[in-house]
């Protein structure tokens, strides 16, 4: 299970659309052998409007179904897409396609009826083209919402390919405190770059295998989860908040040393602000750089204090060495079996 509005199928423009349909109309067609000329026409004629009808309602109506049911599809995925599009909108417009679909067959139904009470060559001309214009108006009266699907595949197809039913683990933290990092050390393979709304850089994707747990994914989320989130504005932090039906377990990547560029008490109010957003997702504190030495050192006791005020587990790692990556995916997955907060302390 992936981005279920992967394959989603846009309808043409809507000129394009018509103009397709006015083509099969007048394509050559087979009518076999019919020596009255005035029933003759009246099967080319019914042809004309049938290949139309079928055009405008095979087009719209296989758009309309390539689209997952958006009542039924993970909460992840649909408020991704109520941030990226707006679901109530795009459910909107998928309707007026519908619409528009069923329509055109009633009317289509409704003048191929005309045609057997036409009795003449210039009568049976009239219905057709009365039965083509319309239709037109038809595709005509939704050409916005059709314009509104094109768009909202175009967006939708591009959010990221997650599994959420695969335990997740999700990386927070300031910017340079090495979650990149960290995500290509734990990972068995090399971590694909994904898109994702309000982010330049993209998610970061890895999948590593944990005993007893099976295939986990270890997501980095630049520019979401790394700076504080009251200077979001309402929609950034849908986004953000849309993280929740993912995150298994949450690894908050700090950087004792400072040299990230951000102060321990900051890096301490972003771990506060995560917690509160995401109270529901067990949290493990990385302190990063322990490679750094003294630097490293004089920040890790008080983070490490803050770390069992706040009652979360912590744990000194080198995600550039590889030290201490084997402890922390040990407590990673007991987090995943067990299924529950700690109650902090070095585990």
């Amino acid at each position: 299970m992936g981005n279920p509005f992967f394959g989603v199928a846009p309808p043409p423009k809507p000129a394009s659309l018509i103009d397709r349909a006015f083509r099969a109309a007048f394509s050559p067609k087979s009518l076999g052998k019919i020596p009255d000329p005035v029933v003759r026409a009246r099967a080319r004629e019914r042809a004309r409007i049938v290949a139309f009808r079928d055009v405008v309602w095979n087009t719209l109506r296989s758009s309309v179904r390539s689209f997952p049911p958006l009542d039924s599809i993970h909460p992840f995925y649909r408020e991704l897409a109520d941030v990226v599009f707006g679901v109530d909108r795009l459910r909107h417009c998928l309707g007026a396609l519908e619409w528009a679909a069923k329509v055109t067959r009633r009317v289509a139904a409704s003048e191929v009826r005309n045609l057997y009470r036409a009795e003449d060559f210039a009568r049976l001309e009239s219905v057709r083209k009365r039965a083509m214009a319309r239709m037109v108006s038809i595709v005509r009266r939704v050409s916005e919402e059709i314009e509104c699907v094109r768009e909202a595949a175009a967006r939708l197809r591009k959010l990221p390919s997650i599994d959420p039913r695969t335990p997740t683990v999700v990386l927070a933290g300031p910017p340079n405190t090495g979650k990149s990092t960290l995500v290509r050390r734990i990972s068995t393979g090399r971590p694909e770059v994904a898109e994702y709304p309000f982010t330049t850089r993209g998610i970061l994707l890895g999948h590593t295998s944990l005993r007893g747990v099976g295939r986990v994914q270890v997501m980095d989320t630049p520019g979401l989860l790394d700076r504080p989130l009251h200077e979001r504005n309402e929609i950034e932090l849908q986004a953000i908040v849309a993280l929740k039906w993912l995150a298994d377990v949450i690894l908050f990547v700090s950087d004792p040393s400072e040299t990230c560029g951000y102060r321990i008490e900051q890096q301490i109010g972003l771990l506060r602000e995560i917690a509160s957003q995401f109270g529901e997702s067990p949290i493990i504190v990385v302190l990063n750089k322990a490679d750094l030495g003294d630097l490293f050192e004089r920040g890790a006791g008080e983070f490490a204090n803050a770390c069992r005020d706040l009652g979360f587990p912590y744990l000194r790692v080198s995600a550039e060495r590889g030290e201490g990556i084997e402890e922390l995916l040990e407590v990673v997955r007991r987090e995943l079996q067990g299924g529950r907060r700690r109650t902090g302390g070095s585990p």
